[in-house]
């Protein structure tokens, strides 16, 4: 695989050296996150939940919360419709966790993927009305959805809708209140919020600081759903993690103790490998609504039931994705041609809905191009993507969506219905899109590096100065750097796993350790030698003491 190194440029950060007093690679780490006053970058690194705003500066929050409490006061009945994704459900647990502080009369309704679809549906509409609901709170959905609106509508059933999604051509459905800060009317100082973070926001405005409660609910969705972590997104996942860790809400321990997690503090690794996977688990093998009945409950018996019931879901989840994505890679291997193809589309009759979109993420780790994976059901196709960094997918998409039933995303995923028999068709189309477009440059991948440095620059007081710029996400990666003419001798895989290498690493006189997760497919085994390393370095405590770990991103020959 070609490989990119893009070293950023910078002018100067002298304004943040003196001001905040902090060393001048720090100074530039902060500039390169795009942070440009001292008082942003103040609060990056120092912000404390204090420094959350006032939650009706959302623009329809104020008559959302308004109409709620009317509802509670009247004991009117009020339907919470979620997702079957993390963010969803994360969201339908605070706002069901708050609505019960309040002696609320509500009901969740949760989407089955298979049985009702994506999104508000007139499944949700139909839940509602038989239920005798007068209000719908949606969650991660219902900005386009007008159809719904207005079918709630015409039965008498307020919508509140609390959404990230993008507007479409700037309109809006007729909703009692639609809470999206992607509208134009809203002038929020923060915008990037996902659904558990507008959930969060509306537990701020029911029921004040008693919702800081819910932090570690409001660090698992907007972790899970990959939203920049800055401004309030931050806030919320550095001191949800903190109160994960020291003071967490009973499923929180229930689904540590089945996952057997041995870790004393929580990262957002924790959360995107083992919290969130779990809770996904449900929703994409059957129903979600284990995974929101596991957040709701605080009975430590039925929590530890319900751990262990999305336990076995990811476990087969795992088993079907696994083979799913060995299937896939075969169909890769011997049917697309890359140099013709430089975005991957491949199709299966049986490969499971729930799963379609991790296999497409795989294909993309494994071969870094544009891969649509599309599961095949008595002559249909529902079919997701992922892309890389450079290529807008759902620009591909649309132009080649004339075989298409139905599509919707955004740049990096997609999602898409075809009938079986379009599908060559649609392969070529969208091939002939990427040809016209997609430049040979964009299919190499790229690592952006911060600063070439030297291992003497990693002194205890930086380190801890990186640990500031934590947790690491989405536009705050962590810190990428440079350090020529490294000397790697492999330490013998006798001791880690067998998908990682691991080597001492020495430079002018100095000797860390390094891993390197999964070099071999397109490396192979890394012998002795003077390498240009790129690499992200961590702090750990072992035993009372400072240890240094290098994670290895990629090498060059010195």
């Amino acid at each position: 695989m070609l490989t990119e190194w893009n070293m950023k440029q910078l002018d100067s950060a002298a304004d943040f050296v003196e001001s905040l007093q902090v060393t001048p690679l720090t100074a530039k780490l902060l500039k390169h996150r795009g942070i440009d006053s001292v008082e942003e970058a103040r609060q990056f690194l120092y912000g404390t939940p204090e420094d959350l705003q006032d939650p009706y500066l959302i623009y329809g929050m104020e008559k959302a919360v308004k109409r709620l409490i009317q509802a509670i006061d009247q004991s009117e009945l009020i339907i919470v419709h979620g997702d079957y994704d993390v963010d969803g459900i994360t969201a339908s647990a605070i706002v069901g966790r708050t609505l019960n502080r309040l002696g609320a009369n509500w009901k969740p309704f949760v989407p089955h993927r298979s049985k009702h679809g994506y999104g508000f549906t007139k499944h949700g509409v139909e839940f509602a009305r038989d239920e005798g609901a007068r209000i719908m709170l949606t969650l991660d959905c219902g900005t386009v959805s007008f159809d719904e609106v207005k079918q709630a509508n015409e039965a008498g059933i307020d919508c509140l809708i609390f959404d990230h999604h993008q507007v479409k051509d700037g309109k809006v459905p007729d909703a009692y209140s639609l809470v999206n800060p992607h509208q134009e009317a809203c002038e929020s100082p923060f915008v990037p919020y996902c659904a558990t973070g507008l959930a969060f926001k509306l537990s701020q405005a029911l029921i004040g600081d008693k919702a800081m409660q819910y932090l570690d609910f409001a660090a698992l969705g907007t972790v899970a759903d990959m939203v920049p972590l800055k401004g309030e997104n931050r806030i919320f996942v550095k001191y949800g993690l903190r109160a994960m860790s020291d003071h967490p809400n009973v499923p929180f321990r229930s689904l540590a103790q089945s996952a057997k997690m041995r870790a004393r503090r929580y990262n957002v690794t924790h959360i995107g490998f083992m919290f969130g996977p779990r809770i996904n688990a449900s929703g994409r093998m059957d129903s979600a609504e284990p995974s929101l009945e596991l957040l709701l409950t605080d009975d430590v018996v039925e929590s530890e039931k319900l751990a262990q019931r999305l336990e076995k879901y990811n476990k087969e989840r795992k088993k079907i994705e696994q083979q799913a994505t060995r299937d896939a890679i075969k169909k890769v291997e011997t049917e697309i041609n890359f140099n013709e193809s430089k975005v991957i589309v491949v199709w299966d009759e049986g490969w499971h809905q729930g799963v379609i979109g991790i296999v497409a993420a795989r294909l993309v780790d494994k071969f870094h191009r544009p891969s649509l994976v599309i599961s095949l059901d008595k002559g249909m196709g529902k079919g997701s993507g992922r892309s890389i960094r450079n290529v807008n997918l759902y620009q591909l998409l649309n132009q080649a969506s004339d075989p298409l039933e139905q599509f919707g995303g955004h740049e990096q995923a997609v999602g898409l219905s075809i009938e079986e028999k379009n599908l060559t068709q649609f392969r070529e189309l969208i091939n002939q899109a990427a040809r016209e477009t997609v430049l040979p440059d964009d299919l190499s991948k790229t690592f952006d590096i911060d600063e070439e440095l030297s291992f003497s620059d990693l002194t205890s007081q930086q380190m801890k100065e990186i640990a500031l710029l934590e947790p690491f996400g989405l536009k705050n990666p962590k810190p990428v750097f440079l350090t020529r003419k490294v000397e790697l001798k492999p330490i013998p895989p006798r001791y880690y796993a067998s998908k990682e290498q691991r080597f001492m690493c020495n430079q002018d006189g100095l000797t860390l350790e390094a891993v390197w997760k999964n070099p071999f497919e397109n490396y192979g085994q890394i012998s002795i030698g003077y390498y240009d390393v790129i690499y992200s370095p961590t702090l750990k405590i072992w035993e009372g003491r400072e240890i240094y770990e290098l994670v290895i991103r990629d090498i060059k020959k010195a």
